[in-house]
């Protein structure tokens, strides 16, 4: 009788085989306490789900009667936190509105108060994004509402280092030695802090994201980087290949010597049906936004307008003397390259946004084409000069001189014909807010023996009377409102109903008006485009008006009334009583 003689097992026999073994000892052990916990001790997707609660800022336009609502339960969640605990490097291209930055940061929580010494760094597109998924600014951040949200009996065993008031905005420590803490972009933040867990919150969005990543890869046990997507090194990583698995609805996965990549889409949700998408993506501003937030199509909107809602019979007007009791802003593009950038807008009783100045020195204005090398430009004193003439403050001088605009024959108008609609009524303008980006405060007028010196622009127009608050520079939140700010709304005029954006440009603004139109989004992500901007070769495009308007729309304009209470004769209310 013949034998088989077995043969030994392949070295890749040999690995799938531990494979198995050690996928089967996690089905058996690890995934069951991820869900349920062990002992006294919740699991994070059970703590999640059962032991605390998120905030919900919108809650009161919701008509809710608490901001404080349960972890929606999601059939992707065992899936997702299955990845947060065995995988080394996690990457989560995903949808809009799938709750991935509180199940990341829920994760991060859970990690810091079951296993001492704990270091959770989380990375963020901006230090007010990091700050408000940590301990938050105001409204709660979302790593303080899930500790606070716990029973008294879970914060008596995960106990703090001081009370929560007295931790800085930036992080929450616990008595066992853990952290969970955010840092600002840069790859020099995360190599000083030695983490356990490193999280990148929408990663294709935060400036430098390759080289924080290559700096976390050598002392960082854990790395998660998600993200919905946008033209970025990010985007590069997570590119769908031809063969992927899918183990659940909207949830596809592959592997790559990089890591692990869980693509999420809207689809996995089951409440966010056909229907409900196809009367979603009527709200977007564009179907080519629809497709890079919700779709996840990163390449969506390359060479796309930036304004798609901007139509000229809608937003652009004849000018008109503005009211002076109308709120008005003014806002500031400094350059050391090009000519600096203003831009005017007041605000109507009634809502509506008044674009009705702007002044940008070029010899390109309101043309097409790339700006030149040899652009003429000007001092701040000059530009002051120019602002403070428009604006009717004739009074104003350069400190040190004695002579006012009002004694100059010809004044600083010589300088360049100013731009947009210049009537003030022969009245001083009254400037309710003043907003500069930021950028002025990192550029020095000049440099001495080679160094930068300590004078920046801020500090020069704010010595010569024009003192500014920062732009918040959000470019995704900031082109979204401007674009819904354009679309068509309805408007009851002394002629009947009309439709009309709530931003209106005057007619005499044609360099904003030029922007507004040609605008349009690069291969690259807006942070990658802007290191561009002309420093060392000619702008492909022109955005400095366009980006004031950004930058006064996200300073949230509203009108102000000013006008002073009718003065009342006195009168005496009790006999006895002094008036």
């Amino acid at each position: 009788m013949s034998t088989v003689q077995s043969q030994p097992l392949s070295p890749a026999e040999l690995a799938e085989l531990d494979a198995l073994l050690v996928e089967s000892e996690f089905q058996s052990d690890i995934l069951p306490k991820i869900l349920n916990g062990e002992g006294d001790i919740p699991g994070p997707l059970w703590w999640l789900l059962h032991a605390t609660e998120t905030f919900d800022e919108h809650w009161k336009d919701k008509g809710l009667s608490s901001p404080y609502r349960a972890f929606p339960d999601m059939p992707y969640w065992p899936r997702l936190f299955r990845h947060f605990v065995k995988e080394s490097r996690l990457y989560l291209p995903k949808s809009r509105e799938m709750i991935i930055s509180w199940s990341a940061v829920g994760f991060g929580v859970w990690s810091c108060q079951v296993s001492p010494r704990t270091r959770f760094i989380l990375q963020s597109e901006k230090d007010e994004k990091g700050i408000a998924l940590i301990k938050g600014k105001g409204v709660p951040g979302y790593a303080r509402t899930l500790y606070e949200r716990q029973s008294p009996r879970l914060q008596a065993e995960f106990r703090l280092t001081k009370p929560m008031d007295d931790m800085p905005e930036d992080q929450i420590s616990w008595a066992n030695g853990s952290v969970i803490q955010c840092v600002p972009a840069g790859a020099r933040q995360i190599a000083s802090q030695h983490p356990s867990i490193v999280a990148f919150d929408e990663a294709a969005h935060i400036e430098g994201y390759a080289e924080a990543l290559s700096v976390a890869e050598p002392v960082t046990p854990k790395i998660i980087s998600l993200s919905s997507v946008a033209p970025s090194d990010y985007w590069d990583l997570c590119r769908r290949p031809q063969k992927v698995e899918t183990p659940l609805r909207g949830v596809e996965e592959w592997r790559t010597d990089r890591g692990l990549f869980c693509r999420i889409h809207y689809s996995a949700d089951p409440a966010k049906t056909p229907t409900w998408a196809e009367e979603k993506k009527k709200t977007w501003i564009s179907p080519a936004m629809w497709s890079q937030e919700m779709e996840i199509d990163a390449d969506a909107l390359a060479g796309q307008l930036v304004f798609p809602n901007f139509k000229r019979e809608l937003t652009v007007c004849e000018p008109f003397p503005i009211p002076h009791e109308w709120t008005r802003y003014f806002a500031i593009d400094p350059h050391p390259r090009t000519p600096h950038a203003f831009l005017w807008l007041a605000v109507s009783p009634f809502g509506q946004h008044f674009a009705y100045r702007e002044y940008w020195p070029s010899r390109l204005y309101g043309l097409h084409g790339d700006l030149p090398e040899d652009e003429e430009l000007h001092t701040i004193p000059e530009y002051v000069g120019v602002v403070k003439w428009l604006e009717g403050d004739l009074e104003w001088h350069a400190p040190g001189e004695t002579k006012t605009l009002r004694d100059q024959e010809d004044g600083p108008i010589d300088l360049f014909a100013p731009g947009g609609f210049a009537d003030n009524g022969g009245k001083k303008e009254h400037i309710y807010r003043k907003i500069m980006d930021p950028y002025g405060r990192a550029v020095a007028l000049d440099r001495i023996d080679g160094k930068e010196g300590e004078v920046t622009f801020w500090d020069r127009y704010k010595d010569l009377g024009l003192d500014c608050e920062p732009a918040v520079k959000d470019w995704h939140s900031s082109t979204n409102l401007v674009n819904e700010l354009l679309r068509p709304h309805k408007w009851s005029m002394a002629g009947g109903i009309e439709e009309q954006s709530v931003i209106r440009i005057f007619n005499t603004l044609p360099e904003l008006i030029l922007e507004l139109e040609t605008n349009r989004y690069p291969k690259l992500t807006p942070n990658m485009a802007s290191k561009n901007d002309p420093s060392d070769t000619p702008l492909p495009k022109r955005k400095h008006l366009s980006d004031l308007l950004r930058y006064i729309e996200m300073s949230r304009p509203i009108y102000v009334d000013r006008t002073p209470p009718p003065a009342e004769p006195p009168r005496q209310i009790y006999e006895g009583i002094a008036w």
